[in-house]
């Protein structure tokens, strides 16, 4: 039961049902291994909990958890017993290299891709190579490098086209778009961002995860584009995906958009209204880049 409970948590959390997620892997992580279990690796192997942290880390932070996903994605580092560069190679990818950029940790967030990028180089595991590269393209645009983040994610999904490898489409391709959009390349980022939708409305390895953030982004270049009334359809499907998936950070991503385009059809009463409701629902964390971002708009529209 105890790692039908994991397995099943982890599925929920790439699935976009990090309610269910999160339960299922707090009951998992409650039960105290034995002192003999403790002595079993192979019975009771440390990237269990290691592991099952990194997800409920996942899970948190999509409801919008931010201090406690990063306690989690913490602690899941800590929780590796063993030297095993394989299992921190996970357990980074799937925890700290995601939390760490979105609470504005970027500091750890750095060292942690690093941290991936040579246990991958110590493994000569190609796999992990990649998903470093992914990690630290991710990393560079979220704090507005574009241009270097925009090639060094061009390579590591040419790396993913060329093995076959479907590492987080959505994720990694609506990255690209924003990256693009920066760079002022508004067709380029208009691809790439289909590209990742198409993966995420097949479904293809869990990809349901992002596609709100995915359809965000669209909006947000289709904005840029000068296209109004497709960006808004695209911030009502994003806005609805978040709220069945009861991810309230996605939700705050997509209330700013949206907010964002009120204010240029000078509809700030709805702007501030739209906002405020999804913002007034965080309970930590609001020093967070996103939530910071919230607040400063919504000072300006009281």
């Amino acid at each position: 039961m105890q790692m039908a409970d994991r397995r099943l948590g982890d599925a929920f959390v790439m699935l976009g049902r990090p309610r269910e997620a999160q339960r299922l892997l707090e009951r998992f992580l409650e039960v105290v291994p034995s002192t003999a279990d403790q002595a079993r690796p192979l019975w009771y192997p440390a990237d269990h909990r290691a592991s099952a942290r990194a997800f409920l880390a996942r899970a948190l932070w999509l409801q919008g958890f931010l201090d406690r996903a990063y306690s989690e994605a913490q602690a899941s580092v800590d929780e590796l017993r063993v030297t095993d560069d394989q299992l921190l190679c996970r357990v980074l990818y799937l925890g700290m290299c995601r939390i760490a950029p979105s609470t504005g940790n970027f500091a750890a967030a750095e060292q942690s891709v690093a941290r991936l990028v040579e246990a991958a180089t110590s493994l000569n595991a190609p796999f992990w190579r990649t998903a470093g590269l992914l990690l630290s393209g991710k990393l560079m645009i979220e704090r507005g490098d574009f241009a270097q983040g925009v090639a060094t994610l061009c390579d590591a999904l040419s790396a993913c086209r060329k093995t076959g490898w479907r590492m987080s489409y959505p994720e990694f391709n609506a990255t690209l778009a924003s990256g693009l959009a920066g760079l002022g390349e508004i067709d380029k980022a208009l691809d790439a961002v289909n590209e990742g939708l198409t993966a995420a409305v097949r479904g293809e390895d869990g990809h349901d995860l992002y596609l709100a953030e995915a359809l965000r982004v669209k909006g947000d270049v289709l904005l840029q584009r000068e296209a109004p009334l497709a960006a808004e359809e695209c911030f009502r499907e994003a806005l609805d995906t978040t709220r069945k998936q009861h991810a309230l950070l996605w939700e705050l991503r997509v209330a700013l958009s949206l907010a964002r385009l009120r204010v240029i059809e000078r509809r700030t009463d709805e702007a501030r209204q739209l906002l405020a409701s999804v913002y007034d629902r965080f309970t930590e964390g609001f020093e967070a880049p996103d939530l910071r971002a919230a607040r400063a708009l919504l000072d300006t529209l009281r």
